[in-house]
């Protein structure tokens, strides 16, 4: 296969090293990915000590499953997604450990039940519809067409579905607040994170603390207020928050109190609206670089669906889009990085790689972690992302490891 027939996405290239905190942080706060050793790309795991702290970046699938599923006991959440977002998800699922994750996420589980995610595909369908028409307008408005921003429209369309299923019946005004305020979370959060990462206290000032506080605080008045008003009202409906209001354990019949709802109601909008939105946003920049993959596509939907609007009934049948959403969230994972605490002494495997004074050695032995070292599971990726430009495959992501290969 020749270059001209292979697209090699953009990447960041990796360190041969771990960086020194003085040149890790500023490097963190600009680009988090620009961070990570080269070994990480390339290695199932591997450890980094640096004085008494030890990391551990795991990529292999299995011990990722074995870490988060098998012995998630013996691995809790690390304080750092409390540090980081606790101020404005609260004690919600993503935060929370223990048995108070565990009977939220009972709780919460049957609302998100692939039939019941069905019933929502005609909004979603809906605003894609609208986001099309926006574009074209915007493109028949000037004679040669217009360059959008992908990124914002993306996050716009993605808030609106989120809007209607999650805030039904909201004021235009609340919703817009809440995106807005959501933005700036996110706007200064890898700050946060460096910051939690090198251990510096929680009270060190950077330019993003005070915007963050005040963006939790007007978030979280926001939802209360629509929760409020949906009770005084005695308004029910069929979105997440009516949903979760209704939603008991399913073994003790315990409900979630007010602000165990708008703990998480917070912690759906984070977890559903930027990630979505920075999936798509990828994964439209990658089919705007292999034009034939558009094509595919269409002719998948066309094929599919003809002229009709996209239904849960189709979603199935859509295998070419499917595969091409998943090669693109490999390539650009939208949530690249989990952390844990190692609680106990455990072991990888019966060979590892062990990285001492910035250098790798490849040692025999029991490969453990230390007690309290933090291993950060991590999508397994290839270090040079190539995408294939070829009709005879029949999925992006066979003739993208099929390109690999032949470079």
């Amino acid at each position: 296969m020749n270059a001209e027939t292979v697209l090699v996405p953009p990447t960041v290239a990796p360190l041969d090293a771990p960086l020194p905190v003085h040149k890790f942080l500023p490097r963190f706060i600009r680009n988090p990915l620009s961070t990570f050793p080269k070994a990480v790309y390339e290695e199932p795991y591997c450890i980094f000590r640096s004085g008494k702290r030890t990391t551990a970046y795991i990529c292999d699938p299995e011990l990722i499953e074995r870490f988060l599923l098998e012995e998630a006991n013996d691995f809790p959440k690390s304080p750092l997604e409390k540090r980081v977002l606790g101020d404005t998800l609260g004690d919600g699922i993503l935060t929370a450990q223990g048995a108070s994750w565990r009977w939220q996420r009972r709780t919460a589980a049957p609302l998100f039940r692939v039939g019941d995610l069905a019933a929502h595909v005609p909004e979603m369908s809906r605003q894609a519809d609208a986001q099309i028409t926006r574009w074209r307008e915007a493109g028949s408005a000037r004679p040669g067409g217009t360059t959008q921003p992908i990124d914002l429209d993306m996050t716009e369309a993605t808030f609106r579905v989120i809007s209607a299923t999650m805030f039904a019946g909201a004021a235009d005004a609340e919703g817009r607040l809440i995106q807005d305020k959501a933005d700036v979370m996110l706007r200064w959060v890898s700050w946060e994170i460096g910051y939690a990462i090198v251990g510096l206290p929680w009270w060190v000032p950077h330019p993003g603390k005070l915007p963050r506080a005040m963006a939790s605080r007007r978030m979280r008045e926001a939802v209360h207020g629509i929760l409020e008003r949906r009770k005084a009202e005695g308004s029910g409906g069929d979105d997440l928050m009516a949903r979760l209001q209704a939603a008991t354990d399913p073994e003790t019949g315990r409900p979630m109190d007010d602000e165990q709802i708008v703990d998480n109601m917070l912690t759906f909008l984070a977890a559903g609206h930027e990630t979505t939105a920075k999936a798509l946003t990828w994964t439209l920049y990658l089919l705007s670089r292999a034009p034939e993959w558009q094509e595919r596509i269409r002719e998948e939907v066309r094929a599919v669906a003809g002229t009709d609007p996209i239904t849960s009934e189709h979603l199935e049948r859509l295998v070419v889009t499917r595969q091409v959403v998943k090669e693109g969230m490999r390539l650009y994972p939208p949530a690249a990085i989990m952390s844990r605490i190692a609680a106990k002494k455990r072991c990888l495997r019966a060979r590892c790689w062990c990285f001492r004074s910035m250098r790798s050695t490849a040692t025999s032995g029991s490969g453990a972690i230390p007690a309290r070292s933090i291993p950060r599971a991590l999508r397994r990726r290839t270090r040079r992302h190539c995408i294939a430009r070829s009709s005879c495959r029949s999925a992006l992501a066979r003739a993208s490891a099929s390109a690999c290969r032949s470079r």
